[in-house]
């Protein structure tokens, strides 16, 4: 890892450690989510090669998986706060900025479709770092000037 290039020491701090343990998971279920999306597009051609991706292997509910996933997601992203201690700027922007595109894209991607499903990967992927990133930075920003 680079943290110690940074001048960070996560084994020195168990609470550096947690939240940067959560965030690893919550990006693992970020791509898992995108990963779904972008996999449906190719259901068809997976089943016929015996592939069986998520998008396959939970055909009948997908989206409920995604919203589950989305679900564990917004959680792994509030634990980081609350390990944070984190302002109401990280938890409006990361947690409630990821509750808004998350539930706008899973509502809205047509799982049939495979140039919907690449749209909504694409675009939904780029929506949902930016809103999640940009509470860490505002996090970051408000704890440098204070």
């Amino acid at each position: 890892m680079a943290f110690p290039s940074l001048g960070l020491n996560l084994l020195s701090s168990p609470i550096r450690m947690a939240a940067v343990g959560f965030l690893y998971a919550s990006s693992i279920v970020w791509i898992v989510i995108l990963d779904t999306i972008y996999r449906a597009q190719d259901r068809k051609e997976d089943q016929k090669a015996a592939v069986y991706s998520m998008a396959v292997r939970h055909e009948k509910h997908t989206k409920f998986l995604l919203i589950a996933l989305g679900i564990l997601q917004v959680f792994l992203l509030a634990i980081i706060g609350i390990v944070m201690k984190a302002g109401p700027a990280f938890f409006s922007s990361s947690c409630g900025g990821a509750i808004v595109i998350l539930s706008i894209m899973i509502h809205s991607v047509d799982l049939k479709d495979p140039s919907n499903c690449l749209w909504w990967f694409q675009n939904g992927g780029v929506a949902s770092a930016t809103v999640i990133a940009s509470g860490f930075l505002t996090e970051y920003g408000i704890r440098l000037i204070s």
